[in-house]
């Protein structure tokens, strides 16, 4: 984790100027209480849920996507939390809860609220994809680390747009990374705002290190490999042109996180031309089954 006592001066001088911190909705933060617990039943769930009947809508509209391809209507609370389980409904809770905390009303003109969510979901989609063909159980986690992976560009943004504009500045003219460009205006990068920001909404430490490291997942401390499969689908996320990060470049993935992704899975294929054309085509069917989430961005 990142204790405010330990934020880097220019982080911290940042986070202090802001009035308005943005914070989870009540529902949600009981919710993930609950979740924690081990004793936490169906109907003790349901009912925090059913509080926010807007908030139940959109958990009972997302519950019947295509996304989650679950084969009966779903139309109760109850119904939802039993299909989705505890697990799913957490990140799905949390992805919501976040989306809403931003809107195009509150960026600065010229901000494309929409591509960047577009790039957020297809992170999300991509790393769950990942997490599946390299055999790891997290793929929910995975999701909802790649959807909020640059969740700190959008607080720049949103809180400090004069350092955020040049940062685009030096991206466009000067052809900059947006991290190298970051690095240069503010010595603070997004992946440690996003951390920062993870850690003040009490977010589970694998969630909060998968989006302080996504850029350097190896050095990720707990569950490196949630790090590295969100790194991976960033890169994907570029190569297939998916929304906007934030620049155009694509960087190659590290060698250290295709290390940590191979260990357990020594059968699994070499990440060559031929593979990342079939995870393509793998990501592109999942990706046209999230028009319901994409559409809440919207």
């Amino acid at each position: 984790m990142l204790p405010t006592s330990s934020l880097r001066p220019r982080l911290e001088h940042i986070v202090s100027q802001i009035d308005d911190l943005p914070t989870l909705p009540d529902v949600v933060i009981k919710m993930l209480a609950l979740i924690d617990r081990m004793d936490t039943s169906v109907p003790e769930l349901s009912q925090v849920v059913s509080k926010d009947p807007v908030f139940t809508m959109k958990i009972i509209k997302m519950a019947n996507s295509r996304f989650y391809g679950f084969p009966r209507q779903i139309s109760t609370v109850d119904m939802a939390v039993v299909a989705l389980g505890f697990k799913q409904l957490k990140c799905l809770a949390l992805s919501l809860s976040v989306v809403e905390q931003f809107d195009q009303e509150t960026m600065p003109s010229g901000f494309d609220l929409e591509k960047f969510w577009e790039h957020s979901i297809g992170c999300g989609i991509a790393g769950r994809m990942l997490a599946k063909e390299f055999g790891y159980q997290v793929g929910a986690e995975a999701f909802v680390a790649g959807l909020l992976h640059n969740i700190g560009k959008l607080f720049l943004c949103q809180h400090c747009p004069r350092e955020f504009n040049e940062i685009n500045r030096l991206v466009q003219e000067g052809g900059l990374s947006f991290l190298a460009a970051e690095r240069a205006v503010i010595d603070v990068t997004h992946a440690e705002l996003g951390q920062w920001l993870a850690v003040t909404w009490n977010l589970p430490v694998e969630l909060s290190d998968a989006i302080a490291y996504h850029h350097n997942p190896a050095e990720a401390e707990h569950h490196p490999e949630l790090a590295c499969l969100v790194h991976f689908a960033d890169i994907l996320c570029r190569i297939f042109s998916v929304g906007y990060g934030g620049d155009t470049q694509i960087p190659a993935i590290e060698d250290d996180a295709v290390s940590i992704l191979m260990t357990d899975h020594p059968t699994q294929p070499l990440i060559d031309e031929a593979l990342l054309i079939s995870f393509q085509e793998k990501f592109m069917k999942e990706f046209e089954q999230a028009d319901v989430l994409l559409s809440l961005t919207r």
